[in-house]
């Protein structure tokens, strides 16, 4: 008992840390899903197309339960002004990384009762230490809810096919399944196949409960789908199942002028780019196990437990892979979903390889306390190895790239008008950090993508702003310059201290000297790191500074830059007006894409990816 404390406090610490220092990945977490809840307990945000109720691609019943749990913080940061409204964007983390430690503790315990002691120690090292969930635990994404529903379904599975067999545990799969796949993110249900297909078949020829089972499922699954559409209705003013909607422009109606491909391709390469960033050893582990777990597992344990992991664990790696690599357009996101069950995978391999080299090293020495000691080396050799990997890495784009979240905190909480930003908008971190009189506006940058929109504010009641439909917006990432206003009419701007390209309509904000555009003022500064300029060891990994001396290549840092107008601006026409803006651009909406419409990879950290609104 006294070690599985140390390990699940050791697991809340490093959530915690994930909730206040990680990085947001990906702008479509920001403009999909916290720019709506923001409008929810808030009343404004940024609106894109998919949430118009002419395409109605989102679903508002996944961001319901956030709204309710968060509401009356919202309701008082937005009262008080000494509190700041990023309480609750950090309240929102909490919750969702409090769902993944539970999800994470069940599959743990599984392991523990199911497996053995040793595979649950790894998988518990794995998830605490692993730079993919320090991101995918935190993430207000459809893709990570699929990851936590999937972790519960699969430990349940685990549980029913290794020892208990009971109806309670089987619909408990069906259950976290459902909510994973049409809560979440829709194609999640297809990590439910083998697992269904394994209860069907194993009660089989036992009519009454394959009977109670197939019911029961298809009542589960229908309440579900109920309270969706139903929610949904409400936002929309229409029957929408919005689930089918995303398989619907993802895949059905997928065209060259529309679909996810317009947002950028890439090939293999990407994932396992990806995969090795986020797991390093640990993905290969558990790819390496997809082949090696089913034989040895039927061989060395029960024909129920090899079942167990073939079916639960292996069996839906196979099929995410199979599935999303042959995909052209790839996100890091798009794994989430095994991102457990790779750790899984790895946890067991891991364990196999270990006893192994402990009998290969008693057979030659014939000495079992000498191929003991070897065991212990090398299990204490391994884990410290690979931890210290993961964390250097989550520790380097923690320190690196978590800037726009400290610099927006920073804008003062009496601020009112717009806050801009033009060649750094992939990288807002949502109205949760506006003041509730502020609002985010775009200027030039030379982005000939579709930006978002805003959410109208004046149709009486927040219902109503929802459902009304935006001009101007498409699905073919076409530009809207309404999106664009002029940088008139910014009260405070962000920018980083690079240069500008004029020609695209760029402003230089501050020179080489350090001098600061006329008219404008620097509040607050912050080192980010410059991904193009910076080479070597240090770019990926966080290292000492007695390290650092000893590494090849050179990390380079720009200035992050919050700015706040005091005059006129050499290209105002008119005085500045610091008071809030009556007239706000019109409540149109748009995409996310091409070129600067990812955040930052959180693995690659590459800013060319593109992004936008793709299958969740």
């Amino acid at each position: 008992m006294g070690l599985e404390k140390l390990q699940i406090g050791a697991l809340v610490v490093a959530r915690l840390y994930n909730v206040f220092y990680v990085l947001i990945p990906d702008c479509d977490e920001v403009f999909n899903y916290y720019e709506p809840l923001n409008v929810l307990i808030r009343g404004f945000g940024k609106q894109t197309w998919e949430y118009s109720p002419e395409y109605a691609i989102r679903s508002w019943a996944y961001l319901a339960p956030y709204a309710l749990l968060t509401y009356p913080l919202a309701f008082l940061t937005d009262l008080i002004t000494g509190i700041p409204p990023f309480v609750v964007f950090y309240a929102i983390r909490l919750i969702i990384a409090s769902t993944n430690i539970y999800a994470e503790h069940h599959m743990y315990h599984t392991l523990k009762t199911h497996c053995s002691q040793a595979i649950a120690n790894w998988f518990i090292i794995f998830t605490v230490t692993a730079t993919g969930m320090s991101h995918a635990s935190i993430a207000l994404l459809p893709s990570s809810l699929a990851m936590t529903c999937t972790t519960l379904a699969t430990s349940n599975f685990i549980r029913y096919a290794t020892s208990t067999h009971s109806t309670r545990n089987a619909l408990l799969v069906t259950s976290w399944f459902t909510i994973g796949g049409l809560l979440g993110w829709p194609f999640a249900l297809a990590l439910a196949v083998p697992s269904m297909l394994y209860i069907i078949w194993d009660s089989y020829g036992v009519g009454l409960q394959l009977a109670r089972y197939i019911n029961w499922s298809i009542a589960i699954v229908a309440f579900y789908l109920v309270v969706i559409i139903e929610v949904d209705y409400w936002f929309y003013g229409r029957t929408v199942i919005v689930p089918l909607n995303i398989v619907l422009y993802n895949v059905v109606n997928a065209s060259e002028a529309s679909g996810p491909n317009i947002f950028g391709v890439e090939d293999v390469s990407y994932y396992i780019h990806n995969l090795l960033l986020n797991f390093n050893v640990v993905a290969v582990l558990g790819y390496l196990g997809c082949i090696m777990i089913p034989g040895i597992a039927f061989i060395k344990t029960s024909k129920r437990l090899s079942g167990a992991l073939t079916f639960g664990v292996i069996a839906p790696i196979a099929i995410w892979t199979g599935v999303f690599f042959s995909q052209p357009h790839k996100e890091e996101r798009f794994l989430y979903p095994i991102y457990t069950l790779i750790i899984t995978s790895a946890s067991i391999t891991v364990s196999l390889i270990l006893s192994a080299i402990r009998s290969i090293v008693r057979v030659i020495t014939r000495r079992p306390s000498f191929a003991r000691l070897i065991y212990y080396i090398t299990v204490g050799i391994t884990a410290i190895v690979i931890a210290t990997i993961s964390l250097s890495r989550t520790i380097s784009i923690s320190s690196n790239y978590n800037t726009p979240l400290e610099v927006y905190a920073h804008i003062p909480s009496t601020a009112e008008g717009n806050v801009c930003v033009g060649r750094e908008w992939y990288r807002y971190p949502s109205s949760l950090f506006l003041p509730v009189h502020a609002r985010l506006q775009f200027v030039e940058s030379g982005f000939r993508g579709l930006l978002p929109g805003d959410f109208s504010e004046d149709a009486g009641s927040l219902i109503k702003n929802i459902k009304i439909i935006p001009e101007g917006m498409n699905s073919e990432n076409l530009y809207d310059p309404k999106k664009v206003i002029s940088l008139e009419g910014c009260d405070y701007m962000i920018d980083i201290n690079e240069p500008v390209d004029v020609e695209s309509g760029e402003v230089q904000f501050i020179d080489d000297e350090g001098v600061v555009r006329p008219g404008w003022k620097l509040l607050y500064s912050a080192k980010f790191l410059d991904n193009a300029k910076s080479q070597g060891i240090g770019k990926y990994l966080y290292l000492p500074k007695w390290a650092r001396g000893f590494a090849r290549g050179e990390v380079v840092f720009h200035d992050y830059n919050l700015y706040q107008r005091i005059g006129l601006d050499p290209d105002d026409t008119k005085e500045p007006e610091l008071e809030v803006h009556e007239e706000q651009i019109p409540p149109e909406t748009g995409i996310i894409d091409q070129e600067k419409s990812k955040y930052v990879d959180a693995a690659s950290l590459e800013l060319k990816k593109k992004g936008g609104p793709i299958t969740e």
